[in-house]
């Protein structure tokens, strides 16, 4: 973002508020930011976004085994319905036995904290003899 402001010539604050709310600045300055930006390919950094907002558009999804297909239909569904809201899955596996320290600890090692999470149970099998 520096980049863009220092290649326009105006404040980081102004690049800021050019891209994110745009109602707060002229149409001109929205306008040289929006070149600057096409020009040197900027693209915004959500995590330093949301480190800076201390809000994310993630959701995170802790399942026993991504390599359970029972899980495959649930993921992309959830994953669709929270792209259509603006929001992006961040899925986690954790293993058949997963504690509460387990889970928190899956989420926040990642990029960012999740805005929420949710967790689906084990799914134990009966042992065969």
């Amino acid at each position: 973002m520096r980049d863009v402001a220092r290649k326009a010539g105006v404040s980081v604050m102004t690049v800021s508020r050019a891209l994110n709310d745009p109602d707060k600045v002229s149409k001109e300055m929205r306008l040289r930011v929006r070149a600057v930006v096409d020009e040197i390919g900027y693209v915004p950094n959500r995590l330093a976004r949301s480190l800076s907002s201390n809000r994310s558009n993630v959701i995170g999804l802790i399942v026993p085994s991504i390599r359970n297909s029972l899980f495959a239909e649930t993921i992309k569904g959830i994953s669709d319905v929270l792209s259509i809201n603006g929001y992006h899955l961040m899925i986690a596996d954790s293993g058949p036995a997963c504690t509460r320290r387990r889970r928190r600890s899956l989420l926040s090692s990642s990029s960012g904290s999740p805005a929420s999470s949710c967790t689906t149970p084990a799914i134990r099998r009966p042992r065969s003899r």
